[in-house]
Order: structure tokens, then C-alpha cells, then sequence
């Protein structure tokens, strides 16, 4: 936790929109920046299922966290979040600003809210990368323009391209899931957990949030991929869990 001076995650919420949703298009995140709490900085695409459930969520999250101290000399946890419908503007607005000291990027691609411009610029940015194979994929064969070669040989190309990524996640399914340091050459694998699985929602997104967190709080990269694993397997194992 100590190595971050800001916890910044990208929600690139790029979903589906739907006929006939609400979406309020309002500005977020302009506000300067109390020193005294940590600042969670969410940039939120304003096109899918409408914001209200966000701002729901960001109430509960503070309020179960107003007396935590996720970083040394601070207490509670402020969300900020920046909503708009320009995927590359926004990404670059929050990259740009220079808030964070590491940043996480679930590349979570939901046709047709993304864009190649937006992928490269962020990825030459991001110090974490979480993606599945499905994704990795779509980076080797449309980013570089170049063919698959297994997962090994892949992500290792992804580090050569963005040198800047010092750990890159890959989530496979029921084939487990993979952590690369880059640095270091050190790859680690996970095996999946044998459950049934119901529904696929918010896997990914359990899986990097358990990850992450215990990655801040110091675990090996072992026992990241071990309980992110086991989380996400949780969330597979029931009706639409989130």
C-alpha cells in the first residue's frame, strides 16, 4: 500500500447500451483533492446502464471505509468519479494528470465502446495489466498485427512492445490464470478451482479487484493469483453475482 501514493482504477464500463436508459452526463472528479483521505479515482463511460448504481455503490464504499487508513497518515477513502462518453479523452485526461503512482488497467474490451487509439495509449501507460486470453489475443493480432504463439511467448511480446508494464495478468478460464514479471522474466500460474460454473459475470472484474488488493497489501504473487482464483470462482458459481 505504501508504494502507492494514489489507488487509481480505470472502470472502463464499456457496455452495451440499451434503448430508453437514463444517463445523467455531469462532470466528476474536478474537485481538488482532500490530503487527509485517499482518493480512489474512477473513470466511469456514461453509455451503458445509466450511473445510478455507480453512485450507490460509491456511498456504501465510503461509508464502510471512512476509518480505514489505506495509506499511511490518511483515514477514509474519497471516490472520484469522471464520466463521458470520449473513451480516449477520458483515459487520457486521468493518465495525463499525473494523480497516481501506478496504474491498473483491465482491459475488459465490450464492442463497440473501444477503440485501438485508446488500447496503445493506455497499455504504453499502465504499470498492471489484466487481461484474458480472448484479450491477449485481440492485442497480438490487431495492435500488433502479428500471430498467436501461446500464452507465454505472447505476453512476453506485449512486454517488449510496453516495457512500462511491470506486471501483466491473464485470466484463461478454466485453464487458471498467469502472472508475468516482466523485469524479472518470473512467470507464475494459478490452476483454476473445479466448481460449476453458472454465470461468467464479474469474474474478471473479482479477480482483478482480489488480486490487487492483496497485491497492495504486500502477499507474493503467488498468493495474489491463489485467492483471486478462489474469489472468482466464487462469483462463477452463482446467478449473475453482481
Amino acid at each position: 500500500m505504501k508504494n502507492f501514493k494514489k489507488i487509481l482504477t480505470l472502470l472502463l464500463v464499456l457496455i452495451m447500451s440499451l434503448t430508453g436508459t437514463a444517463c445523467d452526463r455531469f462532470g466528476g472528479g474536478e474537485e481538488e483533492d482532500d490530503p487527509t483521505v485517499t482518493h480512489l479515482k474512477v473513470l466511469n463511460y456514461n453509455g451503458g446502464f445509466g450511473t445510478q448504481w455507480l453512485e450507490e455503490v460509491k456511498e456504501r464504499f465510503e461509508e464502510v471505509y471512512k476509518d480505514y487508513s489505506f495509506e499511511e497518515g490518511k483515514k477514509g477513502v474519497v471516490i472520484d468519479i469522471d464520466r463521458g462518453k470520449d473513451n480516449y479523452y477520458q483515459v487520457k485526461k486521468i493518465i495525463d494528470s499525473k494523480i497516481c503512482g501506478k496504474l491498473f488497467f483491465d482491459i475488459n474490451l465490450r464492442k463497440p465502446f473501444f477503440d485501438n487509439k485508446t488500447i496503445v495509449y493506455t497499455l504504453k501507460h499502465c504499470n498492471i495489466l489484466k487481461a484474458s486470453e480472448e484479450e491477449l489475443s485481440y492485442i497480438i493480432k490487431n495492435i500488433f498485427n502479428d500471430k498467436e504463439e501461446g500464452y507465454l511467448n505472447d505476453i512476453k511480446k506485449v512486454y517488449t512492445h510496453f516495457p512500462n508494464i511491470e506486471l501483466i495478468l491473464l485470466t484463461c478460464g478454466e485453464e487458471g490464470s498467469y502472472a508475468y514479471q516482466g523485469k524479472d522474466d518470473i512467470l507464475t500460474y494459478q490452476e483454476a478451482f473445479k466448481v460449476e460454473v453458472i454465470s461468467t459475470v464479474g469474474a474478471g472484474d473479482c479477480f482483478g479487484a482480489t488480486f490487487l488488493v492483496n497485491y497492495l497489501n504486500g502477499d507474493s504473487i503467488k498468493e495474489c493469483l491463489y485467492k483471486a482464483n478462489k474469489a472468482a470462482s466464487i462469483v462463477v458459481n452463482k446467478v449473475e453475482a453482481i
